[in-house]
């Protein structure tokens, strides 16, 4: 495997892409993306799970019952949501006039959106801009894609591999975005990826559900479901390596590989999450079952005393023992302990003391931090990534509608 230097979205064979301003953001930045290939390609994806959900959510779920597909389309700085049954008509009807355009089936594309809940989507604008989106297309326009699907995002997410299935070379290229209302299932997360690998629908599903369960549901920031979380995945065959329809090794390897470049994603909107100061893995060890373990490390990342504990580079390890405490998980007190990196400040129930306050205060200045909690009752395990909360955080998140 082999990571492509500047490579993004379009590093994949017959996979073209633009990003514009269609004057929806009044600042003249990007706004709008297209991401399309010329034949149809096999579709996969994953929706959020909030019973409020974006017009394109609902649309791209309806579109992605066939498995095929041979369009991304993206607006960013509205989310429309919750604009009622007109809203949704609207943007049935622009996919409908982007299709014609385009020369394929509605069904074909699948419609995203991100930014401000409750607000129309300005069609009449989008609309007059078509034209204008298909026309810049080119492979080149991969980065202004992503550029155009950011909200509260400080840069570009961006990356593309290579491998090879029986000597025939396969690229994956992706983008993403997010930084706030971030909770696995999934994170308010755009996340789009293409491939040139011929392989079956129902396999490339499973595929991008094993990479989104390693990777997107391992991350949160502030424990918020966004109204518009979605992944997808389209693969072309454009490679032309033989068809991918059963789990063997060739299959492996192509999920290996989406995997990896999907927590690469996962880390990059971890980092950027909104004011984010630390990037923080908490790892539970030694539960009675991995569902436990997940249980406990989500409610340690979401506690918002910890996360600014962190922020203020305090190793307040009381606040991470209120927390797991607080999972509904059966306990044994005088079991557990807590580490932060390799340095113990609670073990089997009682602290160390003293704590060795210098080692911990370099640890904890570092923008990478580990905690690991062993709960001393069993073999499974799990881990979570999360951030800090930043005074970033509360002003970039008051201001939002500004």
């Amino acid at each position: 495997m082999d990571w492509i230097k500047d490579g993004g979205i379009t590093s994949p064979l017959d996979f073209i892409a633009s990003g514009i301003n269609a004057g929806i953001k009044s600042d003249k930045k990007k706004d709008l993306a297209l991401v399309t290939t010329s034949q149809p390609a096999a579709a996969a994806g994953m929706i959020t799970k909030n019973r409020v959900q974006a017009n394109t959510c609902v649309i791209t779920a309806e579109h992605l019952k066939s498995g095929k597909a041979r369009a991304f389309f993206i607006n960013s700085d509205n989310a429309n949501c919750a604009t009622g049954p007109k809203g949704l008509a609207e943007t049935r009807s622009l996919v409908s006039v982007l299709a014609g355009k385009l020369k394929i089936p509605p069904a074909e594309i699948l419609p995203a959106s991100t930014g401000v809940i409750g607000v129309p989507l300005p069609v009449d604008k989008i609309e007059a801009s078509l034209d204008r989106l298909i026309a810049a297309r080119s492979v080149e326009g991969g980065g202004r894609s992503a550029e155009a699907i950011m909200t509260t995002d400080t840069y570009a997410k961006e990356a593309a591999l290579s491998f090879e299935i029986n000597d025939t070379a396969v690229k994956i290229g992706a983008m993403a975005k997010g930084v706030g209302m971030i909770e696995p299932n999934m994170a308010t997360m755009l996340v789009f990826l293409t491939s040139d690998i011929a392989i079956s629908a129902p396999l490339l599903e499973k595929a991008l559900r094993g990479a989104v369960d390693s990777s997107f549901h391992r991350l949160t920031v502030d424990g918020d479901t966004s109204t518009n979380d979605m992944a997808l995945i389209l693969a072309n065959g454009a490679a032309n390596n033989p068809l991918i329809d059963k789990a063997d090794d060739d299959y492996r390897v192509f999920s290996r590989n989406l995997t990896v470049i999907c927590q690469k994603l996962a880390r990059m909107i971890v980092k950027d999450g909104e004011g984010a100061t630390k990037f923080i893995t908490i790892t539970v060890n030694n539960a009675q079952n991995m569902a436990e373990a997940d249980k406990i490390a989500r409610k340690v990342a979401n506690s918002n005393l910890v996360k600014t504990a962190l922020f203020g580079e305090d190793a307040n390890w009381g606040r991470v023992l209120m927390a797991l405490g607080n999972a509904g998980v059966e306990l044994d007190p005088t079991r557990l302990s807590i580490a932060f990196g390799s340095i113990c400040v609670f073990e089997n129930g009682e602290p160390v003391i003293p704590l060795p306050e210098g080692p911990l205060g370099d640890l904890l200045k570092k923008p990478e931090i580990d905690i690991n909690i062993s709960l001393g009752v069993g073999e499974a395990s799990n881990w979570i990534w999360t951030s800090d909360l930043s005074y970033e955080y509360v002003r970039i998140n008051a201001d939002y509608r500004s």
